[in-house]
């Protein structure tokens, strides 16, 4: 190189590689050196591609073959490097290639940038997507294409399944006595205790206010009541102390099967099943009992098809 390009090439803000066509490594400047963490040394003595996670060894081999194969004249990729500390570094690679006057392929140009902590941003985003800021529980629009979704899928191939609304007793109260800060300190603590109660196929999540959904695919009416029960009688065991006064917490839930209804239907049954369980007292649940050829008029259907459960104590 020529000593302008030399010095270019050196102190270029970005990694920049110089690789033959079997992957070893000819150059390399320093903040090629600074993102995997190696001397230069160490990358001349093995090559390019075994710089990346074993996992994304091979993420840009159908570009590269259309590189080779004069189909573009470049491609930029975003891969992860093993850094030599051990963790993984986010990299947008771009790849070029340098031909000799007949048209060979004489050497490949990679230039890498550091893109790791864009990537945490947009990890965090999209968590927040799906997710309750609160109490990092799905909220309601991830519940509600889970549970549109899940209907399909059993309106098609059958199956059971329910939905649980849960409704904390007297919630506003902690709010408007202690303030909200005790109030979120609270949903956070029932938010822990309701995962505890869950399989890995169920949904939870927070809908909104003090109202959680649960989602249970693939269970019976029995063991959505078994389900239902445990759930009460965990949030019961949530008793707390706020400025000295000890505060018991108790919920009620609300109990819909799928029963051939849509995700709408389902959620409207539930919550009437729920507000049936505060009607009777709270700290309980109730179950709605859906009629034969009534679902398409569930939202108009009584009350009086939903049967009160009293929880009882462990």
């Amino acid at each position: 190189m020529c000593s302008v390009v030399e010095n270019a090439f050196m102190h270029a803000p970005i990694g920049m590689a110089v690789v033959d066509i079997t992957g070893r490594v000819l150059r390399v400047n320093p903040a090629m050196c600074r993102i995997v963490g190696c001397t230069a040394e160490e990358i001349y003595s093995r090559p390019f591609p075994g710089l990346s996670d074993p996992c994304d060894v091979d993420v840009d081999t159908p570009q590269l073959a259309e590189l080779l194969d004069r189909e573009i004249e470049a491609y930029h990729v975003e891969k992860r490097y093993r850094h030599a500390h051990g963790h993984l570094v986010w990299v947008l690679l771009s790849v070029s290639l340098v031909r000799d006057d007949e048209g060979q392929p004489l050497y490949l140009i990679a230039q890498g940038q550091d893109i790791s902590e864009r990537k945490v941003c947009e990890g965090r985003l999209e968590h927040l997507v799906d997710h309750d800021f609160l109490t990092s529980l799905f909220n309601r629009r991830y519940f509600e294409l889970a549970l549109a979704k899940e209907t399909k899928s059993v309106a098609r191939y059958g199956g059971g399944g329910a939905v649980l609304l849960l409704d904390l007793d007297d919630f506003k109260a902690v709010n408007d006595r202690f303030g909200h800060k005790a109030g979120d300190d609270l949903l956070r603590r029932v938010a822990s205790a309701l995962q505890s109660r869950i399989r890995e196929t169920d949904v939870l999540a927070r809908l909104g206010g003090d109202e959680f959904g649960f989602i249970l695919p693939q269970v019976d009416a029995g063991q959505a009541e078994v389900v239902a029960a445990g759930i009460v009688r965990a949030v019961r065991r949530q008793t707390t102390v706020l400025a000295g006064h000890r505060i018991q917490i108790t919920a009620s839930v609300g109990v819909a099967l799928f029963d051939g209804l849509t995700d709408i239907e389902i959620l409207a049954a539930a919550d009437l099943a729920m507000y049936d369980a505060k009607e009777a007292g709270r700290d309980g649940f109730a179950v709605y009992r859906s009629q034969p050829s009534t679902a398409s008029n569930v939202m108009h259907t009584s009350r009086a098809h939903s049967r009160r459960v009293r929880a009882r104590s462990a």
